[in-house]
C-alpha cells in the first residue's frame, strides 16, 4: 500500500516538484533508489522541507508532533502508515486514556518506536530493547501495566520477553502477538521450518530492515 501510494503521488507530479519522504517509505534500498530523485528522504529533518511542499509520511509511522509540524510549515501531507502500525498507535492511546502503563519493546531510535512513543506523555511509558536485561526495568507498582512492542520484532525473542516480564512482574497485561506484524511472524516461522530441510539460507535485504 505505501509503495503504491508513493508511486501514485510521482506520477500525479510528473517531476514538476520535488516530493519529500519523513523517512524511508519502506526499509528496501533498492526499491527506494527505483523512485530516482523526485523522492527526498530528510531523515526527520523539517529544515530541508519548504514551506507548501509534498511530504509522505513513511509506512513506520510518525508522532502527532509531525502532523503539528506539517500544519505550521502548511504542507500537504500524505500518510502511508502501515495498519497494523497505526493500530499500535491507537492502542497505546487508548491504555494511557484508561490510566495504564505501558511498557514498549522495540528498537531504538527506530522511526515506529519514536512514532509510537510519540503519542504518550513521557510519565506513562518505559522503553526497552529486546536484549534489555530485566534488573534494569523499572516500572510502577500502582498502576496497571501493558506491552506492546515494534511490528517487526522476532516473535521468538519477544515471546522469551514477556514471558519473562510475567515472571518479575505478576498480573502485567500482554496481549496477544503485542504488536508484531502477522506477515512477520508467518515468514519467521516459514525461515524456522525451511533451516530443518535445507544446508543453508540466503537473507536478501536491507541493513536497515528488522524484518530482514
Amino acid at each position: 500500500m505505501a509503495l503504491e501510494t508513493t508511486q501514485k503521488v510521482l506520477k500525479i507530479v510528473g517531476g514538476r516538484e520535488l516530493v519529500y519522504a519523513n523517512w524511508a517509505i519502506v526499509n528496501n534500498d533498492p526499491v527506494m533508489a527505483s523512485f530516482g530523485d523526485n523522492l527526498v528522504n530528510i531523515r526527520n529533518d523539517w529544515a530541508k522541507v519548504p514551506n507548501g511542499a509534498i511530504v509522505l509520511f513513511s509506512a513506520h509511522g510518525v508522532p502527532p508532533s509531525f502532523y503539528k509540524t506539517a500544519r505550521e510549515k502548511n504542507l500537504l501531507t500524505i500518510d502511508t502508515t502501515c495498519q497494523l502500525v497505526t493500530s499500535v498507535h491507537r492502542l497505546v492511546r487508548k491504555a494511557e486514556q484508561a490510566g495504564k502503563f505501558v511498557l514498549y519493546i522495540g528498537a531504538e531510535k527506530h522511526p515506529e518506536t519514536e512514532g509510537v512513543l510519540g503519542e504518550l506523555q513521557p510519565e506513562n511509558y518505559a522503553f526497552m530493547k529486546p536484549d534489555t536485561s530485566l534488573d534494569t526495568i523499572d516500572l510502577p507498582t500502582d498502576r496497571q501495566i501493558v506491552v506492546y512492542s515494534q511490528t517487526t520484532l522476532s516473535t521468538s525473542e519477544t515471546k522469551a520477553t514477556t514471558e519473562a516480564l510475567q515472571d518479575k512482574f505478576p498480573g502485567i497485561e500482554i496481549p496477544g502477538r503485542v504488536g508484531i506484524c502477522p506477515a512477520t511472524d508467518v515468514r519467521q516461522e516459514a525461515v524456522v521450518a525451511m533451516l530443518k530441510q535445507i544446508d543453508a539460507l540466503l537473507v536478501v535485504g536491507s541493513e536497515g530492515s528488522h524484518n530482514t
